[in-house]
């Protein structure tokens, strides 16, 4: 879809061949309005062009310009209300449907729960009619929307045990999601995929383990979930692991996994993907997160894994700020930006190496290292010029005794994993992340967005 056509040209919803709207109100509006009409019904969207004999003018107003400012709010809203659940966007034809139109990476691709049930939480209780637990945990693909906006505190664990899910905060009213309290997680054993996660802050992952010895030090955690996308969430104060989707063992695995767009502080460790005892995995992009004031792991990784760790911002960290075990894994470390602070290096290295890996015998990785910025205060001698004086053996050189090799570092971009992103330079980051990181936007009742 065109924005452009939308700022400058006339629009109609179709359902089954049947104009069913023509509007010049925001897509908000008519989301509701539409959402039981196009929920089982192949839905598309035309764009009228500015040649084309026109059915109502869209002005060219505030809201519109608002509008186009965030494409992606409007792809969330016509996702909301099914006008893709089985359709196409036309104008130009869409042969691949990503996501949303900013998704990027290994996990771009999902598509969560757009052929499901619309489910809308109603309340902010924990469990009960209208819960989000209570859709966390129902059967079946399903599309979670908020009608209310507050605290979530969930005094159990939250547990999937079905994927095919999108989680859309974004359709959330003024104030937005917060979840508190005990952790969201999903059934191990590779049944929990498919997932679309947008616009929750996360302020749990901080409780006692329960009964059931299950884990709650974790904000949001998944164990061999292949196509899941995390966008535009905020994480903060768990006692260990923020975002995890990894796993631990031979045979065990994931793929096509994206971290992108979200904001992690006041934690233990930030992002974890990969195998830690395996060479089996697939791949993941860590893309445009900003990680401030947590310990390490921006991200954990591990397995023969395919991974890109492109145009970070990580404020304040303690150390090994990237971690990944000794098998024959890609990496590309590419435009990132490391701002160090009182917290840096005060616990782990004076010689300020940051990035660490296990080691053995017969590892072959590939490494493609290209504009990181480190601060001068906290910089390894000899990096970047030489980028494995910034690496080391972890934990150390007696558990991991055979040495970094220089020549597992190559000259020339790795393959891109999925949607292949624009890679911005690492002098941009501050300018082009902070001001909209994390879960800091959501749409009004009038379909703009706001702050």
């Amino acid at each position: 879809m065109n924005i452009d056509a939308i700022e400058k040209g006339y629009y109609e919803v179709i359902v089954d061949g049947v104009k069913v709207s023509q509007h010049t109100k925001p897509l908000k509006a008519i989301a509701r309005a539409q959402e039981e009409k196009a929920k089982d019904q192949s839905a598309y969207i035309y764009v009228k062009q500015p040649n084309i004999e026109p059915i109502v003018e869209i002005d060219e107003s505030a809201e519109i310009q608002q509008l186009k400012d965030d494409y992606d709010m409007i792809w969330a809203e016509l996702e909301r209300f099914k006008a893709l659940g089985g359709g196409t966007v036309v104008d130009p034809p869409v042969t691949v449907l990503r996501a949303f139109p900013s998704a990027y990476g290994a996990g771009a691709d999902a598509t969560g729960g757009r052929t499901g049930s619309v489910i809308h939480v109603t309340t902010l209780a924990d469990s009960g009619a209208g819960s989000l637990r209570e859709a966390l945990t129902a059967t079946g693909d399903r599309f979670i929307i908020f009608d209310v906006s507050g605290v979530i505190n969930l005094l159990t664990q939250a547990r999937l045990e079905v994927g095919n899910v999108t989680v859309n905060a974004f359709s959330a009213p003024l104030g937005g999601i917060t979840i508190i309290g005990s952790a969201i997680r999903g059934a191990g054993g590779g049944g929990v995929n498919n997932m679309i996660w947008r616009g929750i802050r996360f302020r749990n992952g901080y409780l006692a383990a329960e009964p059931s010895g299950a884990s709650n030090h974790t904000c949001l955690g998944f164990r061999e979930s292949d196509n899941v996308i995390v966008d535009r969430c905020s994480f903060a104060y768990s006692k260990e692991k923020a975002l995890d989707d990894s796993t631990s063992g031979a045979g065990e695995t994931a793929t096509g996994i994206t971290f992108q767009n979200c904001l992690f502080g006041e934690s233990e460790q930030a992002m974890l993907t990969g195998n830690s005892d395996g060479a089996d995995f697939g791949n993941a992009s860590i893309l445009r997160n900003v990680t401030s004031n947590v310990g390490w792991r921006m991200p954990k990784a591990g397995g023969a894994m395919q991974l890109d760790v492109i145009n970070n911002y990580t404020n304040n960290w303690q150390g090994r700020t990237i971690r990944i075990d000794q098998y024959d894994f890609a990496l590309n470390h590419i435009g990132n930006y490391y701002n160090g602070g009182g917290l840096t290096n005060t616990a782990e290295r004076p010689d300020k190496k940051m990035f660490a890996m296990t080691t053995n015998a017969t590892m072959s990785p590939q490494i493609y290292d290209n504009d990181n910025f480190v601060d001068p205060t906290n910089r390894a001698t000899g990096y970047p010029a030489t980028p494995s004086d910034g690496w080391y053996q972890f934990p150390d050189d007696i558990t991991s005794p055979d040495p970094i090799l220089p020549e597992w570092w190559v000259g020339s971009q790795l393959p891109l994993q999925g949607q292949a992103p624009t890679i911005l330079a690492a002098s941009t980051l501050e300018a082009e992340l902070l001001p909209k990181v994390g879960a800091c936007e959501y749409l009004d009742d009038n379909g703009a967005v706001q702050f």
